[in-house]
């Protein structure tokens, strides 16, 4: 299950954690985000966060990950949908087979895997291809004009993808 985690000013209260919300898959997390957020009260719209990995009752403890992602950084927002295909032809991923989310800074792909990841030493067995794909797409977005660079450190087994329509406060 997917689980909807709350970070705040690291006082270890999950309020969000605690109420138990847990999704089968990403697609019925984020496919109706708007319905998730509406169960959360406008002004505790902040700081909220989603497992990439499916987890088990524990929070965050890993079990399986079907999607990897990518996150794209710095892309002026004016030149947003133009990074899509740049990003999309240099993975050799089909654009309406792959999950982009605005992040407000950047964009977030996320794309299903053909065999769910099972064991949490993968990320760290296979860390230098993912900074090799990052480095590509890197390569990729300078040679089309466009701002933006992959991050490489979201690459890990509890990672947290911040919920779309939700605000990031650092105080």
């Amino acid at each position: 299950m997917h689980q909807i985690l709350s970070l705040r000013n690291g006082s270890g209260d999950n309020q969000h954690f605690k109420c138990g919300w847990q999704f089968k898959s990403i697609i019925e997390l984020l496919g109706d985000h708007e319905a998730v957020l509406y169960q959360i009260p406008k002004e505790d719209r902040w700081n909220i966060f989603y497992t990439v990995a499916s987890c088990g009752t524990g929070k965050r403890e890993f079990q399986s990950q079907s999607v990897i992602v990518f996150d794209i950084d710095h892309v002026e927002h004016e030149k947003k949908t133009s990074c899509i295909p740049t990003v999309c032809a240099c993975l050799g991923i089909q654009e309406n087979a792959t999950g982009v989310i605005d992040s407000g800074n950047g964009l977030h792909f996320i794309i299903a895997l053909k065999t769910s990841i099972t064991e949490a030493a993968f990320f760290r067995k296979n860390k230098r291809h993912y900074v090799a794909l990052c480095e590509k797409i890197n390569a990729a977005l300078i040679s089309a004009g466009l701002s933006g660079k992959a991050d490489t450190a979201i690459f890990d087994s509890s990672r947290l993808m911040r919920m779309p329509g939700t605000v990031n406060k650092k105080k």
